[in-house]
């Protein structure tokens, strides 16, 4: 079901320069978008960075992430969006499957039989880590992870500890 949210002020999104109504759709991937004419050539237009470009005043370039806090795709309120880079638009991705950790930036140490967390960051073109440390319980090492995580990025995807 199609029920995007948008700030009061961005409603105009929803028509175009002559008033007729945009037709936004979802696609298989949960985007809202829709198709516009530019130049004789189709181009696909995503709701959630034309609200962002507004945010920021100025056209976002391609190297602009824009992540949705709540990641509900659907809601492109402007607190909803954050405009990040590729490391934290990475932090915040799901879990793979087949890892040995629930929890990001997690990981089970099978050589000295304990659970290590660490953070990874960048720093310019430089792929860093930060350590937090290895621990006995899956649960610490999680909770060290997201002590650690706060300083690198500003708005991180936390482990939520069951």
């Amino acid at each position: 079901m199609l029920h995007i949210q948008l700030d009061e002020k961005n409603t105009d999104l929803f028509y175009n320069e002559t008033g007729r109504r945009i037709p936004w759709t979802v696609d298989k991937k949960g985007w809202v978008f829709y198709n516009d004419w530019v130049n004789g050539a189709s181009k696909r237009v995503l709701l959630h960075r034309l609200v962002a470009s507004r945010k920021v005043g100025r056209p976002l370039t391609y190297r602009d992430r824009i992540i949705h806090v709540n990641a509900d795709k659907q809601d492109n309120r402007e607190d909803n969006l954050l405009i990040s880079d590729y490391s934290q638009q990475g932090q915040r991705s799901k879990k793979r499957e087949g890892s040995t950790s629930r929890y990001n930036g997690v990981y089970y140490w099978r050589e000295r039989e304990l659970w290590r967390a660490r953070v990874v960051y960048r720093k310019g073109h430089r792929r860093m880590q930060a350590s937090a440390g290895t621990h006995k319980t899956e649960e610490a090492a999680a909770l060290a992870y997201n002590r650690v995580v706060v300083k690198y990025y500003p708005h991180p995807k936390l482990n939520v500890i069951e």
